[in-house]
C-alpha cells in the first residue's frame, strides 16, 4: 500500500543523527494520494522506527478539500487532530484559501479571501491559541502586487498577535518588495539571516 511504501522509504533514509524534522503534509485526497485523513498520517508515523524525526504540516486548503470543516468547526478539527496524531506533532501551517468547497478532493489553492474558506475563517486559523508559535507559510497563486496585499493583511495580524508569517517563493523580486527579513538556506544549511535590504546589497555567501 501507499502507506507502507512511504513508511518503508522513511525508514530507509532517516538516521539517528538527523537534525532535520521531516514533515508529513495533510493532503486533499485527489487521485491515489495518501494523507488526506489524519488516521493515514498516524499510521505512517506508527510504522516509522525513528518517529521522533517526524512532524506534520497542516495545509488549510488541503484539509478542507479532504472534508474537514476548518471554516466553521476549527476547534473540532484541531481536537480530532490532537486525538489521532497529537498537536505536539504539528510543526507548521500552510495558509491557503481553496478554490473548491469542502470535500471536493481537488487541491486548488486560492488567494486569501478569494476562495471558499474566506479571510475570516483563515483569520481564525492564524489566531487560534493552539497554533501560536508555529510558522505560517503563504502558498497562494499570486503576482507581486497580490503578494504585497496578502502579506500586508497577515502582517497586520502578526503585529496584533505576534504571529510569524513566512513566504516561500523563488521570485526574489517578491522577497525584496514584501518581506522585512529573510533567511537563506543553501545545501541544507542556513547560511544567511537578516534584513532583506542588507542581504540583497551585500550577500555574505557565494551562491
Amino acid at each position: 500500500t501507499g502507506i507502507a511504501q512511504i513508511a518503508e522509504t522513511l525508514n530507509a533514509i532517516l538516521t539517528p543523527g538527523l537534525r532535520t524534522t521531516v514533515l508529513l503534509e495533510t493532503m486533499s485526497g485527489k487521485g491515489s494520494e495518501v494523507g488526506s485523513r489524519f488516521e493515514e498520517l498516524r499510521e505512517i508515523i506508527d510504522r516509522v522506527e525513528l518517529s521522533d524525526k517526524l512532524g506534520v504540516c497542516l495545509d488549510t486548503c488541503h484539509v478542507s478539500d479532504a472534508g474537514y470543516d476548518i471554516a466553521d468547526d476549527l476547534d473540532g478539527v484541531l481536537t480530532e487532530f490532537d486525538r489521532v496524531i497529537g498537536l505536539e506533532r504539528l510543526k507548521a501551517v500552510h495558509i491557503n484559501d481553496s478554490l473548491n468547497p469542502r470535500g471536493a478532493h481537488k487541491d486548488r489553492h486560492a488567494r486569501i479571501g478569494e476562495g471558499c474558506l474566506g479571510a475570516e475563517a483563515l483569520g481564525r486559523v492564524v489566531r487560534h491559541p493552539a497554533l501560536q508559535g508555529l510558522p505560517f507559510v503563504l502558498e497562494t497563486p499570486n503576482e507581486l502586487a497580490g503578494y504585497a496585499r496578502e502579506i500586508a493583511l497577515l502582517k497586520e495580524l502578526r503585529d496584533q498577535l505576534g504571529i510569524a508569517v513566512i513566504l516561500i517563493t523563488h521570485n526574489m523580486g517578491v522577497v525584496a518588495a514584501v518581506c522585512d527579513r529573510m533567511l537563506v538556506m543553501y545545501g541544507g544549511a542556513v547560511v544567511e539571516e537578516g534584513k532583506c535590504t542588507e542581504l540583497f546589497e551585500n550577500p555574505c555567501h557565494p551562491y
